[in-house]
């Protein structure tokens, strides 16, 4: 599910994005349709580095960047394109008129609604896209904003793709500081350029729930697996966050995690 680079294919107001690529492709050769320079410094628009696609994703709030690091924990996620744009803007334009909602005008010209994150999963080998939005809890009780879902919603199901609104409360409000922090604790290992060893990390695994007590610091829980796997501090510190970020030890997000503190793992 693509968008074509074929100019003709659309109205010539976008023809300006679609020639620097926004908005069409797949995997590494997409760009999203919203990027964070469009917003300047202000705002909590920013950009991530993909461990599951190897780009750099804009993400445009700090709910949309803890959704996205969730969405490549998954496994069996294998492309996430962020600020999905509708192209089919008569469509959008009928939408609009059926549900009382205003479309979004740059100057004369209509613009396109972006979806915000469209995911392609694989299972079993067979490929499927899904369309999430995210909202906080208030922004998703706001009939404005519900209006402008339903016309996100009604193209999809055109397009039979199903979409969602992501249910944000277990990551907003007071959860979300920690629940930031602790995802980019654990992904730490693939900014230490870890490569993960499948046999190195089920041995890590093993060992680890042996000595495990859930009282005791996580260094010292390391400190102790590096001596009995026989391998150095850091390649112990970047197992046990792969492991977490693969949810291979099942840690609770809205518990803080940290070295100095004991892990609570999820039961």
């Amino acid at each position: 599910m693509k968008w074509t680079s074929e100019l003709s294919k659309y109205p010539s107001y976008l023809h300006k994005k679609i020639k620097k690529g926004r908005g069409i492709g797949s995997f590494d050769g997409y760009q999203p349709w919203i990027k964070k320079s469009d917003f300047g410094s202000s705002g909590s628009a920013t950009t991530i580095q993909g461990i599951v696609v190897p780009r750099v994703h804009h993400v445009l709030s700090d709910l949309e960047h803890i959704y996205f690091m969730l969405l490549e924990r998954l496994p069996n996620v294998i492309d996430i394109r962020e600020q999905w744009p509708i192209l089919h803007i008569d469509k959008t334009l009928q939408l609009c008129e059926r549900f009382g909602v205003t479309h979004g005008y740059e100057g004369n010209a209509p613009t396109p609604f972006t979806i915000d994150f469209l995911v392609t999963f694989e299972t079993e080998g067979k490929k499927y896209y899904e369309a999430k939005s995210v909202k906080t809890p208030q922004d998703a009780r706001d009939p404005k904003v519900r209006k402008r879902l339903q016309v996100e919603y009604q193209w999809c199901k055109l397009m039979s793709c199903p979409w969602a609104l992501v249910k944000t409360d277990g990551f907003s409000g007071a959860n979300k500081k920690v629940v930031f922090e602790n995802l980019n604790f654990i992904r730490e290992w693939f900014k230490n350029r870890y490569e993960p060893d499948e046999e190195e990390t089920r041995e890590f695994i093993r060992f680890f729930k042996t000595i495990y007590n859930p009282v005791r610091r996580m260094d010292e829980l390391l400190e102790r697996t590096a001596i009995g796997l026989r391998v150095t501090a850091a390649t112990a510190d970047n197992l046990i966050r792969f492991a977490m970020w693969r949810d291979l030890l099942q840690v609770s997000l809205t518990e803080r995690i940290e070295l100095t503190r004991p892990l609570i793992l999820r039961p």
